[in-house]
């Protein structure tokens, strides 16, 4: 396997850096967003996207299918497959 020097001292740096903080997880991430302050760096990030139910239930308890708009009664459904 290649010993690539670059990613040696990146992992060597690392590993400096989290033996200050005792490989503590929460510190090492506070740790780095404070750099980021420093840098003037900023996160971006985005609205969670709303994810559609794939059946609606109506208030006289039929269902709509989302995908297909089409109604369903599941009383009328269950007497049909009897």
């Amino acid at each position: 396997m290649f010993d690539d020097p670059i990613v040696a001292e990146v992992r060597m740096i690392r590993d400096e850096i989290a033996a200050r903080y005792n490989y503590d997880v929460f510190a090492l991430g506070a740790y780095y967003q404070d750099l980021e302050k420093q840098m003037g760096l900023t996160t971006v990030s985005h609205p969670a996207k709303r994810v559609l139910p794939s059946i609606e239930i109506t208030d006289d308890n039929k269902q709509i299918d989302q995908p297909t708009g089409r109604l369903s009664d599941p009383l009328i459904e269950k007497s049909n497959a009897a």
